[in-house]
Order: C-alpha cells, then sequence, then structure tokens
C-alpha cells in the first residue's frame, strides 16, 4: 500500500479532525492527553505531527518529541486507523520516523504497554513484538510507569528505544536524565513527582539493550 507521508500543522484542517478520531478510537482514556493539549502542542510546534494518507485520507499518525537538550526523539502516539490495521502501515510509518531521526543522529524512545498484564494481554503483546520486528530494543530492567492522563489509574509500561546507531548499553544516569526529561516536558510534573521518585532510582547502572522480555 502506497502511502504518502505529510507533517500537520494546522489544526483548523479536516485532516486534523482525522487525526483526533484515531486518537480517541486508538488509546485508552488514562493514556491519551486531553484535545486542547494535544491540539496546543502540534499547532506550537512542541511536537510534531506525521499523518500517513492514502487517496487524500488521514488512516494513521504519529507525534514525535525532538528533545533539544538530549540525543533522543520521543514517540508519544503512533496509531493507525482501524479499517487499516494488519496491511504495514504502522511499519511504514515507524520506518519513515526512523529515517528521519538516524539522518539527525537521534535516538527514539517509545513507551509500550507492560506484557502480560490488563484486560487487553493479547493487544499489548502484539504492539511489543511490532516494535520489536520493527527494529527497537527495550531497555533492560528500567521500571517505567506512565501517569494517569485522567486523574485515573497509572500505567506500567516498558521503555524501547531504537538507536540511531548500533550500541550495546547506556549509562544508567543518561536513562534517569531521560525519565525525568519526559516527565517534564511532556507530561507536565515537577522534578520531585512521587510518582517518578518511586522507581527511578531502581534504574540500573549500566542500562543495556536487549529483545527479551522479562517480567
Amino acid at each position: 500500500m502506497k502511502l504518502q507521508f505529510t507533517n500537520l500543522t494546522n489544526t483548523n484542517h479536516t485532516k486534523f479532525r482525522e487525526v483526533v478520531s484515531i486518537y480517541q478510537n486508538s488509546f485508552p482514556a488514562n493514556e491519551r492527553q486531553p484535545l486542547e493539549i494535544f491540539e496546543e502542542r502540534v499547532s506550537a510546534g512542541k511536537t510534531e505531527l506525521i499523518v500517513a494518507e492514502q487517496n487524500d485520507q488521514v488512516i494513521g499518525f504519529v507525534v514525535i518529541w525532538d528533545f533539544n537538550s538530549m540525543a533522543n526523539g520521543f514517540i508519544d502516539y503512533l496509531a493507525v486507523s482501524s479499517k487499516f490495521r494488519s496491511k504495514g502501515i504502522g511499519h511504514q510509518l515507524l520506518r519513515f520516523v526512523c529515517q528521519k531521526a538516524r539522518s539527525s543522529g537521534k535516538d527514539l524512545i517509545i513507551e509500550t504497554e507492560y506484557p502480560g498484564e490488563g484486560e487487553n494481554m493479547a493487544e499489548r503483546e502484539r504492539r511489543l513484538q511490532f516494535y520489536l520486528n520493527s527494529g527497537a530494543f527495550i531497555l533492560g530492567q528500567v521500571p517505567y510507569i506512565l501517569p494517569s492522563l485522567n486523574n485515573t489509574s497509572n500505567t506500567k509500561m516498558l521503555l524501547l528505544v531504537i538507536p540511531a546507531e548500533n550500541r550495546l548499553a547506556y549509562p544508567g544516569t543518561e536513562i534517569k536524565k531521560l525519565i525525568k526529561l519526559i516527565y517534564s516536558e511532556v507530561y507536565q510534573k515537577p522534578p520531585d513527582d512521587k510518582l517518578m521518585l518511586s522507581f527511578i532510582n531502581q534504574v540500573p547502572e549500566t542500562v543495556f539493550l536487549t529483545k527479551l522480555f522479562k517480567s
């Protein structure tokens, strides 16, 4: 399936409403930013919204943060319309984003729901395998929790990385700095956020990249 990729910045465009529809149907409420925040970040250029189109119809999108203070980008959201899933569109979107990141020397950081838990266990496993099959690695033994975005329940996550260059590990201090940056920039949490402090000191001194999930 041949796709066209476009950087969408105009939140008044009809295509943005198509993005919003996919966004609301693809993520649970506690993992979705309020629409006004989602929209403001795109229109202000805080995040980059790349849409995948076919026949002038939006069928998928990805939202990226470019952390200028670190050698990383961050995939905030990646989703494909339910009508077009299992057709390789997600892989094409991710490959396009990876090429952009590598051209800038950026590693891509990804959050994905922890497998083996929740009511959607099969979906969680498929999502993890999707990223692993697309070149991602698990940041081994790194605990991570996504703070609730609607003041209900937090979500246990895995942190993944698609490195711009071949590497085996990261210093734990670098991963801690990254987590603090995500909590600050993406989730607007203070440096002394209790949820973040509950797990960040468990990050090992050396974080090895792995394809093997260990609960």
